[in-house]
């Protein structure tokens, strides 16, 4: 009988924990392609002022502009560490910026997905019209539907 040794220990063991690692990944991939928590105090001040100007035109974009919408936009910005935002997002608010504009900053940026979360964090689902607008922003920054159904979920 012709038996061939085993393979080298190390050998096996990594790839059984490569195995582990991608079954893992597998089941967990909606989540590690986001970051798991929106935190604009984190991020530059650069890259937080185009978010949190975002959340407001998005809520001005759908008709919002009464002081509930702008007591539930300081809501979400302080939800989200961005309580020094708070001052440029009521001005977008009450004079919206140029979307597109805004949109492609936040593009370049790399800041597409965080956009689109923190415009989800502001509007309601339930509303048609906020549902439809978030619909568009996914489109426009082409975000695949897996992430924005992971998003969705959280």
């Amino acid at each position: 009988m012709n038996r061939s040794p085993p393979p080298p220990a190390d050998q096996t063991l990594r790839l059984a924990l490569a195995q582990k690692l991608l079954h893992a990944w597998s089941q967990n991939r909606l989540q590690v392609r986001v970051p798991l928590s929106l935190n604009l105090a984190r991020m530059p001040a650069a890259q937080r002022v185009p978010v949190a100007r975002l959340m407001a035109a998005a809520l001005a974009a759908c008709g919002a502009t009464a002081e509930a919408d702008a007591a539930r936009l300081d809501q979400a910005l302080e939800r989200i560490g961005g309580a020094a935002e708070r001052a440029p997002a009521r001005r977008a608010l009450h004079d919206p910026p140029d979307l597109i504009a805004l949109l492609g900053a936040l593009e370049a940026a790399g800041l597409s997905a965080h956009g689109y979360a923190a415009a989800a964090l502001v509007l309601e689902r339930r509303v048609p019209a906020q549902r439809l607008f978030l619909n568009w922003l996914a489109a426009r920054f082409a975000l695949p539907a897996t992430l924005t159904a992971g998003l969705a979920r959280r």
